[in-house]
């Protein structure tokens, strides 16, 4: 892992030596102290880079078979295992991990039972728990899960998204994604906000999550995003 927690601002720090926040000074949190074996990074390495997803899977399952109880193995599967060997005839954005949480942009598209399905999932999944169990910190790693997770939801759904981010043969016509996408991510931060199924500590924790990686995917200008929540 790369990333430790501030138990105390609960931001996180990127540089993986820092034994105290860069934000406020707390003591860090780590995620994991073991270094992961580099044949099975090198296992990691080829199965990100692979877009076959029967072989992408394949080489996760070696890597799990191989070196049994390493985090970042697990936490592979945790955001790949929903991702079929054989892609269905018609695309299935369901099958992407990070889609859970278009639950907040798009609560209309949802049944509430899909929607408690989904909240299940996003913060009780069997392979989540596997994750948390191998964790030095469950806390920390809890925290790390959501901001990864709200980060990959941002990169696909919002910046993906012609619907937000139009472009013209091929050239982004918004300059400034962070004007662009503030509206989408502040409904995403309402929606999280009203969801009276969370308790407060998951509440606190996903909203957190999704502001960090919101800032962090658009250069740290929050001024739009603030502007949307206030209206």
């Amino acid at each position: 892992m790369s990333e430790r927690i501030c138990p105390h601002c609960k931001r996180a720090a990127e540089v993986t030596q820092a034994a105290f926040c860069p934000f406020c000074g707390s003591p860090l949190e780590v995620i994991t102290s073991r270094e992961l074996p580099r044949e099975a990074a090198e296992l990691l390495r080829r199965a990100d880079q692979q877009e076959n997803v029967k072989k992408k899977l394949k080489l996760l399952r070696q890597a799990q078979q191989e070196y049994p109880g390493w985090l970042e193995i697990e936490e592979e599967i945790l955001f790949q295992g929903k991702l079929p060997e054989k892609p269905p005839i018609t695309l299935d954005f369901s099958c992407i991990k990070s889609h859970l949480l278009h639950m907040y942009l798009t609560p209309e598209a949802f049944t509430a039972e899909t929607m408690a399905d989904m909240r299940q999932e996003l913060f009780h999944h069997p392979q989540l728990m596997v994750c948390l169990e191998l964790a030095e910190s469950k806390d920390a790693y809890m925290r790390h899960y959501l901001k990864r997770l709200s980060r990959e939801f941002i990169q696909i759904f919002l910046f993906g998204s012609s619907q937000y981010m139009p472009t013209l043969l091929g050239i982004r016509l918004e300059r400034k994604p962070e004007r662009a996408l503030a509206e989408p991510a502040a409904k995403v931060l309402r929606g999280i906000r009203s969801d009276s199924e969370l308790t407060a500590e998951e509440l606190e924790m996903l909203y957190r999550a999704f502001e960090e990686a919101f800032s962090q995917e658009v250069g740290g200008n929050l001024q739009y995003l603030r502007k949307c929540m206030e209206g």
